[in-house]
Formats: C-alpha cells, sequence, structure tokens
C-alpha cells in the first residue's frame, strides 16, 4: 500500500517492475490520487506503469467523489471498499446494514468512472464461518461489486467461487449470445431457455458474465 501523504521522494527508488496496481487506502480527494498518479508517471513507462487502487475508507470521501471529477486523467484500476475503517468512523461495528448502502454507492461511483469495485457488505475479518462469508460476497456480487480483498488464505475459496459466475449463469449466457445476430437485426428475441423477452442490454448482460469467465 501507498500512503497518499508521502512526497515522491518517499517511493523506493527500486521499485520493482513488473508491478500490477498501487494500492492508495485512506484516499479522500483527486489531489491525492493526481499526485500519486504522477509520482508514478515519474518511475514507470506508460505501459509499465501500475494501475491505482482507491481504497475509500468514510463516507464523506466516496460523496465527494460521487459529486465531483479529476482535473486530469489519473489511470485507477479499481475501487475498494475499506469496511473496518469506515464503520468504526461511524461508531459501529462492521454489518451488512451499513455497508450494503456504503457498496452500493462505491457501485455508482465505480459506474461513474469505469472501473470495478472491490468489496463486500461485512467484515473483512470473517474467516472461520464460511457460510457467513458465502453470503456476504454472494451480496456484493448481486450489488454490483466485481471482487475483494482477502486477509487469509481460508477467505479464497469463498471469495473466488461467490464472485464467479456459476454453471446456470454460464449456459445462460452462452444460450443468451445465440440471439445476438436477431437482436441486432430486429431488437428482440424469445431466450431458449427461459423463454423471456431478450434485448440489447440482456445481450450485453451476457456479455459481461462470459468476460469474468475469461477474466
Amino acid at each position: 500500500m501507498l500512503n497518499a501523504a508521502l512526497d515522491i521522494s518517499a517511493l523506493p527508488n527500486n521499485l520493482a517492475l513488473g508491478i500490477a496496481h498501487i494500492v492508495v487506502p485512506k484516499v479522500q480527494g483527486w489531489s491525492q490520487l493526481q499526485w500519486i498518479d504522477e509520482a508514478l508517471d515519474s518511475r514507470f513507462e506508460v505501459d509499465q506503469k501500475p494501475g491505482i487502487v482507491a481504497m475509500f475508507e468514510d463516507v464523506a470521501a466516496i460523496n465527494h467523489f460521487l459529486n465531483s471529477t479529476a482535473s486530469a486523467p489519473i489511470k485507477l484500476a479499481a475501487l475498494a471498499l475499506g469496511t473496518e475503517d469506515l464503520s468504526s468512523d461511524l461508531g459501529v461495528k462492521p454489518n451488512p446494514q451499513l455497508l450494503n448502502m456504503v457498496l452500493y454507492d462505491l457501485v455508482k461511483l465505480g459506474r461513474k468512472l469505469e472501473v470495478p469495485v472491490l468489496g463486500f457488505p461485512d467484515s473483512i475479518a470473517i474467516i472461520a464461518d464460511t457460510g457467513l462469508l458465502e453470503e456476504s460476497v454472494i451480496r456484493a456480487q448481486k450489488i454490483g461489486s466485481s471482487g475483494a480483498f482477502c486477509i487469509h488464505p481460508k477467505q479464497l475459496d469463498t471469495v473466488n467461487k461467490g464472485f464467479s459466475p456459476s454453471d446456470e449463469e454460464i449456459a445462460w449466457a452462452e444460450a443468451t449470445m445465440t440471439l445476438e445476430a436477431q437482436i441486432d437485426a430486429e431488437g428482440v428475441g424469445v431466450h431458449p431457455i427461459t423463454k423471456r423477452m431478450v434485448d440489447p442490454p440482456v445481450i450485453n448482460q451476457a456479455k459481461k458474465i462470459l468476460a469474468r469467465v475469461m477474466s
């Protein structure tokens, strides 16, 4: 992780090539991300520059970004939800009642910036209770989250499975795509499995599911 309060000289001179992403915790405003983006520009060629994962750990920062824009392009790779510090900032323990709403707002911001969102609406410290973790991951996926950080190896299988399309979703998407030419020509069709209407937004949804399979 990279602290947004540091100066450029704090970046290690031997910062390794091949780093895909740098996580910036406790993001507060565009100027912080702009500074880090410029610092990375000074150290990397364009095709080797790491993407920035901006971690949001208070509600005010999410609202600020929803209602403002960057003064210059920034290479954002993803947005992440820091559930522990965000909940602490509000004086409560991490809980779905609060974090469902916060994650929804972060997903809205991700759509605005056209980047994926990482996180699930509960404590990231859920390790032993795989059932609870699975429920939270499935809920996050339904809200629009694309993945999540893990802090323990025992979380990996549950998180990966929860954010991966099920066999049923893949079958639905593949069947949907057989109608793409018809939808392009006629604008509407009938799904061969569900018998429901298929139109361009449904085609786009199927493409997104299949893209997750390939990622």
